[in-house]
């Protein structure tokens, strides 16, 4: 566990937001992942999150790692961090963690986005984007049922 949190943790340190191809962090993730579990995967992922929160960058990177699988696929601990992301005092990281919402389409995740706080015009346009979003899904889910 060890090893593998020292190698995630070096991948995150030299995260860059501007990298538009699949980072090295998200490719160790997706190894991790298949190589091991889950399971494991969190617990690396949680491990940096926790000993790492002061460093914006890294949580970006953790959030772009975990937004690479669907939600079934990290549960239970993924939305677990989540909530921890969508709580960080850096907005960007606050961003990149309404992404994640995003990319999972769980409505049952709603409640998170509603109840967010934000100060940047950008990110409340953006957070209501995502929750009319969800909100239709939601409609069409039921409208399927």
């Amino acid at each position: 566990m060890a090893h593998l949190t020292a190698r995630m943790t070096n991948a995150l340190k030299y995260f860059s937001i501007e990298d538009s191809e699949v980072t090295s962090a998200e490719r160790l993730a997706i190894e991790i992942e298949r190589k091991y579990s889950s399971r494991i995967l969190g617990e690396v992922l949680q491990n940096i999150y926790v000993r790492y929160n002061d460093y914006p960058n890294m949580l970006i990177g953790i959030c772009k790692s975990i937004g690479y699988f669907e939600l079934n696929d990290v549960m239970p601990w993924g939305p677990t961090m989540l909530v921890g992301l969508l709580s960080h005092k850096n907005e960007s990281v606050k961003e990149y963690a309404v992404a994640i919402v995003e990319n999972w389409a769980d409505v049952d995740l709603l409640p998170l986005l509603k109840n967010l706080d934000c100060a940047s015009v950008w990110l409340k346009e953006y957070i209501q984007d995502v929750v009319s979003y969800l909100e239709e899904c939601n409609v069409l889910r039921k409208e399927i049922i």
